[in-house]
């Protein structure tokens, strides 16, 4: 009877042993997942959600002292900060079996992944340098996201920080998504160029990507003060889905037009209007099309106000009702002036004037509606 009793406890033994692994290889292969999932791979997807799971489920059914290890304890923290539950891992640090070191991290952590308002602030006080590259490049992302709109700056150093410590990462495919939303796309055009042009090449099967096509057209705002950017921002576009590189060809348009530089306009429609277009698409393309006849060859408005603009994006709208506006300018009888040096001079100076002021004022709530 008692050999039989040890038999039982020994393979009991053995078996746990043999079932149960480390949570920091457990929380390894979710990141190694969630990697793969970044660079586009669906399965990866499905499978890292059901490693959550078994991890959730491991927590519960640890040894009491697992997370005294160091190594156990940063996993958690990772695991916390990459979407995972608490779990059972609340019940073993409230026990006092969590590492001393970690145990602050830790702790927050746990507050952060059951929602606590408050722990996120707290986790700034924390820095991402001390630890190794797995557990600083979360904990700089997660800080990060508590930054952007409040403090820009502070924000933006901590996504390079990220993107440094864990490249080709699902943390590195959302530091960049983060960081190409905040930076400015005319004071910052160099560094904004490439960071996109590496999301483009790495990450433009994330299931995330949908986030980072919807900038380009504020992304198109630099082309026009970096030649440097212009060309790298073409290398992004031709990796765009057709409707997102629509959008952000005819945000150059509008640039473009804003600016009195009617080819470069002109140029960037046609190549809008390349492809398969939808019904929005299309009236979209006709808007630049015919704003530019008004102006560059003082046609007449009648074409562009017939445009049905219902659906259309806000600043369509506003060009429509401000070129239109020119182009009625435009139209009317110039007072005749005594001519100076036999020239036309003066009437072509009255009508670049009158394109520049309504130009600028098109500019001004262009800017107000992209909330610039």
């Amino acid at each position: 009877m008692r050999t039989g009793a040890w038999l039982l406890l020994f393979f009991s033994i053995v078996g746990a042993e043999a079932h149960a692994r480390p949570l920091a290889e457990m929380v390894r292969d979710l990141n190694a997942l969630q990697n793969r999932m970044a660079m586009g791979d669906i399965a990866a997807r499905d499978e890292a959600a059901r490693q959550f799971d078994r991890i959730e489920k491991a927590t519960f059914a640890a040894e009491p002292d697992f997370l005294r290890e160091e190594r156990d304890a940063r996993s958690a923290v990772i695991y916390l900060l990459c979407g995972g539950g608490a779990g059972g891992l609340r019940a073993i640090f409230e026990a006092k079996r969590a590492n001393e070191i970690l145990a602050p991290l830790l702790d927050v952590s746990l507050r952060y992944a059951e929602g606590d308002a408050g722990a996120l602030q707290t986790l700034l006080q924390f820095d991402p340098r001390r630890y190794p590259a797995g557990l600083g490049g979360h904990l700089a992302l997660v800080q990060a996201g508590g930054l952007i709109g409040s403090d820009n700056g502070r924000a933006i150093a901590l996504l390079d920080l990220a993107r440094l410590l864990l490249p080709g990462s699902l943390v590195e495919e959302a530091a960049l998504r983060r960081e190409i939303s905040i930076l400015d796309p005319v004071r910052e055009s160099d560094k904004l160029g490439l960071l996109a042009v590496r999301y483009a090449a790495i990450y433009a099967s994330s299931p995330f990507a949908r986030q980072f096509w919807g900038l380009l057209p504020n992304m198109a705002r630099g082309a026009s003060v970096s030649s440097l950017f212009a060309s790298r921002f073409s290398l992004v576009l031709d990796k765009a889905p057709a409707p997102d590189r629509t959008a952000a060809y005819l945000a150059l348009a509008r640039r473009a037009l804003l600016a009195g530089k009617f080819p470069d306009a002109g140029k960037a429609v046609e190549t809008a209007e390349r492809g398969d277009l939808d019904d929005r698409a299309k009236r979209r393309v006709e808007i630049y099309r015919s704003a530019l006849s008004v102006l560059e060859e003082k046609r007449s408005v009648a074409a562009l106000r017939d445009i049905e603009t219902k659906g259309l994006p806000t600043e369509d709208v506003q060009l429509v009702q401000l070129v239109a506006s020119v182009g009625e300018k435009l139209a009317r009888p110039i007072e005749k002036k005594a001519p100076v040096g036999g020239s036309d001079a003066g009437e072509k100076s009255e009508m670049a004037t009158a394109i520049r002021e309504a130009l600028a004022r098109t500019d001004e709530l262009l800017k107000r509606a992209d909330g610039k």
